[in-house]
Order: structure tokens, then C-alpha cells, then sequence
């Protein structure tokens, strides 16, 4: 914390400053929530059909108007990926749900407490590793779509996408330049 001394009757006030490490824990953590919830608000949409039927799809998904919301960003948005789904891409969304939502449950509860163990830090390295790795082709194909006809992918979609490179790398940067992630205090030993 730092103080500062204010003229007259104010007195002198704390302004809070963190250090970067505490920046990218909380955007580490706003990032592994919102990831989540994405997730199974919008990102399964694209495998659900083959895998229950597209009936059940619609009965889960259409009454609670989310498949709406992502047939609007998809239009809107120029998100060719989201509206053609093709294989490739359905296989990143498979290996997203079968690898990094369980890693996203674990670490969350993890990261907020700040458990310093070497399996947190091991499993953050892997989920972000994981998520740049399928990013790799993903970016470069939307930004060649904000210049292919008839539609255009928008700058908002790129913005977007790009979270997901720029979140997963603070992640790992934290990760790498941290050992252990969160210092425990030394153990006073009691006689």
C-alpha cells in the first residue's frame, strides 16, 4: 500500500497499487471464469448436435435462447468458424471441453486461494500451453477472414479471439517466472 499525504483537513489517504504478479493472478482468475462459462454457454454449441441430436440440442439450448445469441455473433460478428464449423475447428472445440473445461474447474478454486503447489503451477502451464497451441491456427484464419468475401470477419471477433492468446500467456509467464506461485511464509517451529 502506498500513502499519500493530502493538503488541508483531507489528511492523508491509502491508495491501493498491486504488483504485477497480483494483476495477473486476478486476470488470470477473471479470465479461467469467463473461459468457463463460454464454455457451456457458447463454445459447446458447435459439437452438442453431433453428439445428442440436434432435436435435444434444441430443446436445451433454443428454450433458453442461447443458440440465438451465438447464431447472432456468428452473423454479426463475420465469425465464419462459429457459423461453418468445420472439423478442425470441432476438434479444437472437443479437446477444449474434454481438456481445458476440467482443468478450468480445478484451477479456479486453486488460483483463488492461492494454493502454492507445484501441481497448480504444473496444470496452469499445461491449460495455457494447450490454449495457445489451438490458437495458432485460429487467429491467423480469422484475420485472413477480415478480408474475404462475401462477408468480413469484424475487428470485434479478432479482439475477442485475441483474449485468448493474451490471457493464457500472462498465465504462463506468471506461471514460468514464479517458483513456487505463491511463497508460503516459513513455519515457525513451536517447542
Amino acid at each position: 500500500k502506498f500513502h499519500v499525504g493530502l493538503p488541508g483537513s483531507l489528511g492523508s489517504c491509502q491508495l491501493p497499487f498491486m504488483t504485477l504478479s497480483e494483476l495477473a493472478d486476478k486476470v488470470t482468475i477473471a479470465y479461467l471464469v469467463i473461459h468457463g462459462a463460454i464454455c457451456w454457454i457458447s463454445d459447446v454449441q458447435i459439437i452438442l448436435p453431433d453428439v445428442i441430436g440436434d432435436s435435444l440440442y434444441h430443446a436445451i439450448y433454443g428454450l433458453a435462447g442461447l443458440d440465438a445469441v451465438v447464431d447472432s455473433w456468428a452473423s454479426g460478428q463475420g465469425d465464419f468458424l462459429v457459423e461453418l464449423k468445420p472439423l478442425w475447428f470441432k476438434t479444437f472445440i472437443y479437446a477444449e471441453m474434454l481438456i481445458q473445461f476440467p482443468l478450468i474447474c480445478w484451477l479456479v478454486p486453486q488460483w483463488i486461494r492461492r494454493n502454492g503447489s507445484n501441481k497448480v503451477r504444473t496444470l496452469s502451464i499445461v491449460y495455457a500451453v494447450h490454449v495457445s497451441t489451438t490458437m495458432v491456427p485460429i487467429m491467423p484464419e480469422l484475420i485472413a477472414g477480415m478480408w474475404r468475401e462475401p462477408r468480413h470477419v469484424t475487428l470485434v471477433a479478432v479482439v475477442v479471439y485475441a483474449v485468448w492468446v493474451v490471457c493464457p500467456l500472462v498465465m504462463l509467464t506468471r506461471c514460468l517466472a514464479s517458483d513456487p506461485l505463491w511463497p508460503v511464509a516459513a513455519k515457525v517451529k513451536s517447542k
